[in-house]
């Protein structure tokens, strides 16, 4: 598996979202994520907004972490930033490139989800095996780099219609398009002796 590099640095909140912009917005070098985070969570001030989508808002040292697939120019990278402190007049600190251990963060991040009840399914990974309950039916779907956990609102609404549905007699041959772990499809099968046909979105390079 191939190490993710890491440039991290920390900017008042106010100019945040201006280095940010920069990051994703320079076509190299190529940036798979940004975010902002609050620098020392809980240490810096609140103040009100008049925001209806948030009561407050966070001021202080917030900082910046962009992730890139392989090691980043640093000259090109402190361009980027020196752009964004012109523009906006603030000084970023503690400038910092650094390899990412070699793990699977994607799954590391999906291992820890809860299992989802939806309809008669609970879908489940390995860790929680002894939290199925009775009378539900298992789908086991270990968390990985594909899509399809159950937990985002249209894999859960799918298989609630599935649960629905199938076993009220209507004959199905069933096809999942654009199928992640093939959840949906598993589903099916686990229901009732239909024709089931799953397919990616796109067909990986050989």
């Amino acid at each position: 598996m191939t190490a993710l590099w890491k440039l991290s640095f920390i900017v008042p909140y106010e100019a945040a979202e201006n280095f940010s912009d920069a990051l994703e917005a320079a076509i190299w070098p190529d940036v798979l994520a940004v975010s902002m985070t609050e620098a020392e969570p809980g240490s810096s001030p609140l103040v009100k907004t008049a925001s209806e989508w948030n009561e407050v808002e966070a001021h202080g040292a917030w900082r910046i972490e962009a992730l890139y697939a392989e090691e980043p120019e640093e000259d090109a990278l402190r361009e980027i930033v020196a752009r964004a402190e012109k523009e906006s007049g603030a000084k970023a600190e503690g400038f910092r490139i650094e390899p990412m251990p070699d793990e699977d963060w994607v799954t590391r991040s999906l291992e820890g989800l809860e299992p989802v009840r939806a309809g008669r399914f609970f879908v489940y990974g390995s860790h929680d095996a002894d939290k199925v309950p009775a009378g539900a039916i298992p789908l086991l779907v270990d968390a990985g780099q594909a899509f399809g956990t159950g937990h985002h609102e249209t894999t859960a609404g799918c298989l609630e219609y599935i649960s629905e549905l199938v076993g009220t007699g209507v004959p199905l041959n069933v096809l999942d398009i654009g199928t992640g772990t093939g959840v949906l499809a598993i589903a099916v099968a686990r229901l009732t002796r239909v024709n089931v046909l799953s397919l990616p979105t796109s067909t990986p390079s050989p």
